[in-house]
C-alpha cells in the first residue's frame, strides 16, 4: 500500500516518532526446569576455557553448578554460569520454550537455578530483534513491512519484563517468538540494520507498542483491553481497513445452551437466557456485558466472556438460534490468535494484511490455518505415536510428574482392562498429531461421574487448536458416558495448558499444594474444572 515503515508506525500508535536508544542487553528465557542442560560451540564457561567441538552439560551441586565433558568436571561456578563463544554463537542442546531444537543463539547463555535449571540467553538488543522479525511475520513481507516490525519489537521489549530479576522476555507468545539464529533471514537482518536502535517514541518515553495478529478493522484503546490501565494517547482505537483479506477478518463459533452455561459456570444464576452488550469499546469491542439468567444477572468484562467461552476476540454479538434452524456457523469479528499480553494496537503493518502469522514448529503445509485432523477413538496400533507425544511432554518438564519415557506397550496397556482408560486421537494424513485420556478421578462409586482430562499434542502441531477439540471430544464422551464432571491439574507455570482449559471451558477451582515431587522438588497443581450438561444452542456472530 506504498506506507513507509515510518507512516505504518505513526498511524497505529498515534502521535509516536522516532527515537534511538544506547546499547542494550535482553535477556530471554529458554529453558527452565531441566535437570541439566546441555550445549556446545561455547569456548568459555565464566571465563574458563571450553573446547568449542566439545559437548558439555551443567548440572546443579550443593557447591553451585558443576559443568561435565562426558565424565571429566570442568569446574563448579557460582551462578549464574555464563557460557559464551569467541565464535560469537552457541547451541543450547534439547528443546527450548520456543519450539526450536538444539538452536544455536547469539550472545551468552546464562544458567542459573529457577525450579530446576534455567537456561537464558543475554544478548544485544538488535541481536534479539533479528530473531524475533521472522518469527512475527513472514521474511517475504514488503521491507516497509519488516522495518516496521523491527522498530515495534525493539520498543516492545524495552517497555515490558516478563520475568523479574530472572530473565525479560519469553521466546513465545507471552512476549515476542524469539528463534534466535534460526529466525534470521537476509530480508528481516536488512530491515534490523536499516532501523538500527530504533524506537517508537511518545514524547520522551519510549512507547509500549502492543499488538495482534488480526485487529478486525479497527484497533481498540488501551482502557478497554487492561481494564486496569490508563488512557494513552497513542495506544487509541483507530481504523485498519487493510485486516479485511486477513485469514480470520471474521470467524464463527456455535455452542449449544448447556454447553455455553457449563463454560460461563457461576456467571450464570439460574438457567441461562442470554447475554446483553451493555458497554462496547471504539472498535466495538465487548467492555461490559450482562449474563442474564433466570434468577438474575451478572455484570461482566468483555475479556471475561472472552476466556470462559474460548472467543477469539472481544468484537462479538449473540444470537439464539431457532431450534428448527439446521445446524450451521453465524461469522464473527475477530482477532487472529492473540499474543500474550493482548495488545490494543492492530499487527503491523498493513501489508501483512491476508496471511496468518508464521508460528514457530507449526508444519510448513498448515502455515497460519488449522490442522485439518479427524478426532477418533484411539486403537492399540496407535500406542507408539501416542507414547512419542507423551515424551515429548515428559521432557519438556511442564504437563507431568513423569521423567520415565513411556514406550507403546506402556501405552497399549493403559487402554487395556482393567486400567481400559478411554484415549481419543487427532489424526490427519495417517498421523497422530495429539491425543487426549478420560479416567476415573477416583474409584470411589460416588464419584464415578467424575472424570479426569488429559491432552497431549505433538509439539509441531501446537497452535492449531487440536487441544481444545481433543478437549471438546473428551466432554462429549464423559457427557455420553453419563459424567457430570471433567477435572484437571496443571503446573501453575503450565500457561499455555491453563489458556487452553479456559477456552474449553473449565474454570480453576483450587490448587493442591505439595502434590508430587518432580526431580526431588515439591510441586503445586492448579485444579481446573468443568460441568457437563445439554440443552438448546445458542450462536455468536460478529455483528
Amino acid at each position: 500500500h506504498h506506507w513507509t515503515y515510518d507512516q505504518i508506525l505513526a498511524h497505529y500508535y498515534s502521535g509516536t516518532g522516532l527515537g534511538i536508544v544506547g546499547p542494550r542487553t535482553v535477556r530471554v528465557l529458554l529453558q527452565t526446569g531441566r535437570r541439566s542442560i546441555s550445549f556446545d560451540g561455547a569456548s568459555a564457561a565464566s571465563g574458563k576455557p571450553l573446547s568449542l567441538a566439545a559437548t558439555y552439560v551443567a548440572r546443579s551441586t550443593s557447591r553451585g553448578i558443576a559443568v561435565y565433558r562426558g565424565k571429566h568436571r570442568v569446574g563448579t561456578f557460582a551462578p549464574p554460569l555464563s557460557v559464551s563463544s569467541s565464535r560469537g554463537v552457541v547451541r543450547l542442546l534439547g528443546s527450548s520454550l520456543n519450539g526450536v531444537s538444539a538452536g544455536w543463539y547469539r550472545g551468552a547463555i546464562d544458567i542459573s537455578y529457577g525450579g530446576g535449571r534455567m537456561a537464558v540467553n543475554a544478548l544485544g538488543l538488535d541481536d534479539y530483534v533479528r530473531g524475533v522479525v521472522s518469527g512475527e511475520e513472514p521474511s517475504s513481507w514488503p521491507i516497509e513491512a519488516l522495518k516496521a516490525q523491527a522498530v515495534a519489537a525493539r520498543s516492545y521489549a524495552l517497555t515490558t519484563n516478563r520475568g523479574g530479576l530472572a530473565f525479560d522476555q519469553y521466546p513465545d507468545t507471552r512476549s515476542q517468538v524469539y528463534l534466535g539464529v534460526a529466525g534470521e533471514t537476509a530480508p528481516t537482518d536488512a530491515a534490523v540494520a536499516a532501523t538500527k536502535r530504533q524506537v517508537v517514541i511518545y514524547g520522551n518515553q519510549i512507547a509500549t507498542t502492543y499488538f495482534f495478529d488480526s485487529s478486525g478493522g479497527h484497533t481498540e484503546n488501551v482502557e478497554n483491553v487492561f481494564y486496569a490501565a490508563p488512557a494513552e494517547p497513542y495506544l487509541r482505537g483507530v481504523a485498519d481497513p487493510y485486516d479485511a483479506t486477513a485469514p480470520e477478518h471474521r470467524w464463527t463459533l456455535t455452542f449449544t445452551r448447556a454447553q455455553m452455561q457449563a463454560r460461563l459456570g457461576g456467571l450464570v444464576k439460574g438457567r441461562l437466557r442470554g447475554v446483553r452488550v451493555v458497554k462496547r469499546g471504539t472498535s466495538p469491542r465487548i467492555v461490559w456485558a450482562d449474563v442474564i439468567g433466570s434468577r438474575g444477572r451478572t455484570r461482566v468484562r468483555g475479556a471475561a466472556l472472552k476466556a470462559r467461552l474460548g472467543l477469539l476476540d472481544t468484537w462479538a454479538s449473540f444470537t439464539t438460534a431457532a431450534k428448527a434452524r439446521p445446524p450451521g456457523l453465524l461469522a464473527r469479528r475477530p482477532s487472529l490468535r492473540c499474543r500474550f499480553p493482548p495488545g490494543p494496537c492492530g499487527r503491523l503493518p498493513p501489508a501483512r494484511r491476508g496471511r496468518g502469522r508464521r508460528q514457530p514448529g507449526r508444519r510448513a503445509s498448515w502455515p497460519g490455518r488449522a490442522v485439518p485432523a479427524s478426532i477418533r477413538q484411539a486403537e492399540p496400533a496407535d500406542a507408539e505415536a501416542i507414547a512419542a507425544i507423551y515424551n515429548q511432554g515428559i521432557e519438556e518438564r511442564r504437563s507431568t510428574f513423569e521423567t520415565r519415557p513411556r514406550s507403546g506397550p506402556d501405552i497399549a496397556e493403559a487402554m487395556a482392562p482393567p486400567d481400559s482408560a478411554q484415549f481419543l486421537v487427532a489424526e490427519t494424513a495417517g498421523d497422530v498429531l495429539g491425543w487426549g485420556r478420560l479416567s476415573r478421578w477416583s474409584l470411589r462409586e460416588c464419584y464415578a461421574g467424575v472424570g479426569e482430562a488429559s491432552v497431549y499434542v505433538e509439539r509441531a502441531a501446537r497452535g492449531q487448536g487440536l487441544g481444545r477439540r481433543l478437549l471438546e471430544a473428551l466432554a462429549e464422551d464423559a457427557g455420553r458416558r453419563g459424567h457430570w464432571k471433567l477435572v484437571g491439574l496443571l503446573f501453575p507455570d503450565n500457561d499455555a495448558s491453563m489458556a487452553l482449559c479456559r477456552r474449553a471451558g473449565f474454570r480453576e477451582v483450587g490448587v493442591f499444594e505439595r502434590h508430587g515431587q518432580l526431580e526431588g522438588a515439591w510441586r503445586n497443581v492448579l485444579i481446573v474444572e468443568r460441568l457437563l450438561a445439554d440443552s438448546g444452542e445458542i450462536w455468536l456472530r460478529s455483528r
